[in-house]
């Protein structure tokens, strides 16, 4: 039974290495953005993208379990707060330990908006989508 559940997060698992993986490349690695990527703040959507990726695949396998929606809200704050948190000691990382990086609040905020997101996703869509199939949802 055990091995099911950890099977189950194995792709957030997967994505959170990644992740790591690209945020911990030193800043000489990337190629200078594009002038109309720069006025977008391209670079913020990825971070926003990445970052709610990361929180719906570690709340996916929320709905193998059999949980209340109570449950499940709380598995859905402590996550997004868990990603936050992650999010800051990435920046924080970058800054003191990874050659042409830095601390950047406005990444930080993209990181946390990019949680929330991912967390918005699962509960308008995937949660509904499941609830439909499943009417015995409690």
């Amino acid at each position: 039974m055990h091995t099911k559940r950890w099977k189950a997060y194995l792709p957030a698992i997967v994505w959170f290495f990644i992740l790591l993986f690209l945020l911990m490349l030193p800043g000489n690695e990337f190629p200078n953005p594009i002038p109309w990527m720069q006025k977008i703040h391209f670079d913020k959507w990825v971070h926003a993208g990445l970052f709610g990726v990361l929180t719906w695949l570690w709340l996916y396998p929320t709905l193998k379990n059999d949980l209340t929606k109570k449950e499940i809200n709380t598995r859905v704050w402590i996550t997004v707060a868990i990603v936050v948190i992650w999010g800051l000691t990435t920046e924080y990382i970058q800054d003191k330990f990874v050659p042409f990086r830095s601390f950047e609040w406005g990444d930080w905020a993209a990181d946390t908006v990019g949680a929330c997101l991912g967390a918005l996703y699962f509960n308008q869509f995937t949660l509904k989508k499941h609830k439909k199939r499943n009417s015995s949802f409690k």
